[in-house]
């Protein structure tokens, strides 16, 4: 009976001797993965011992089908349809009642209506019920080393890799997106830093926005407003996140007395879609009939 407790207990130890040793060569070679993004990175500003503890850690993986992902992105027109349903226009009618003296101060700051945030907010996020579930540090890290399409090619579609053309033309893509990741990239650090956030625990989109209002990085640097004083920009928290985008309007050229394609316009900075743009001021419309 001794001998087999024995047994099992020394079975036992040797698993977990093996999960670790296993836990550690996984690791390592997860590390070494980013070896060159590190050094680039700390050859920009960013401090390699703090870029070392982050890309040691097991959260940070690569992700090959986050660039393929952004190639392959169309804009379908069809689908903003459901923002229009009556269930999801009663839901923003309520977030408007039920927030309003914090959207009526942001209004009141920076010209920009209540209805119109609220749009912004109902299409980027479903009032912040979906964020994303993505980890923004693997979506861009992922998309950073990726400008060599061989790293990719096994997600992409078999009619691109085995078409020469169309394969040149996405290499030229991907090196072009890879250049944009590696600026959000470091705009990113540079926030979490600034932020006394943890980089490895802000999950958004597949393509590298978060928060309520779904900002880059990059857009959270030159934007972003700590709204409720409290030392750090949130943009998971409703006044950060609602400021920010007002801020981001108005810097982007919405005014008092703006003009209906003026104001199209301006949308369009946010998401470079017409169908966007043409939903947000159309639910905006409808909010404010619904609350008159």
């Amino acid at each position: 009976m001794k001998k087999a407790v024995f047994s099992a207990v020394l079975w036992n130890f040797v698993l977990l001797i093996s999960s670790i040793q296993s836990g550690f060569a996984a690791n390592t070679a997860n590390f070494d993965l980013w070896n060159g993004l590190i050094e680039r990175l700390s050859g920009v500003g960013i401090e390699r011992s703090y870029l070392e503890s982050i890309y040691s850690r097991r959260e940070v993986e690569f992700e090959p089908r986050t660039m393929p992902r952004k190639l392959l992105h169309k804009e379908r027109p069809f689908d903003y349809k459901k923002f229009y349903s009556p269930e999801r226009i009663e839901r923003a009618v309520k977030f408007m009642k039920k927030n309003q003296s914090i959207l009526n101060e942001i209004e009141k700051k920076y010209g920009v209506p209540s209805t119109l945030k609220t749009a912004i907010l109902l299409v980027e996020t479903d009032l912040g019920r979906y964020t994303g579930p993505y980890r923004i540090i693997n979506v861009l890290s992922s998309m950073a080393i990726s400008s060599d399409i061989s790293r990719i090619s096994p997600w992409l579609p078999k009619e691109i890799v085995d078409d020469r053309t169309a394969l040149a033309r996405y290499k030229k893509r991907a090196k072009k997106k890879a250049d944009w990741a590696f600026g959000e990239l470091k705009a990113f650090f540079t926030y979490c830093r600034a932020n006394k956030m943890d980089p490895v625990e802000i999950k958004g989109s597949p393509f590298g926005a978060f928060g309520l209002c779904q900002f880059v990085p990059s857009s959270v640097l030159r934007f972003g407003v700590d709204y409720d004083m409290d030392g750090r920009i949130d943009l998971f928290t409703l006044g950060d996140a609602l400021a920010s985008m007002a801020n981001y309007l108005v810097k982007n050229g919405w005014h008092s007395g703006i003009s209906k394609d003026e104001a199209f316009r301006c949308i369009l900075t946010y998401n470079r879609s017409r169908p966007y743009a043409k939903t947000i001021m159309e639910v905006a419309s409808i909010l404010e009939k619904r609350l008159d």
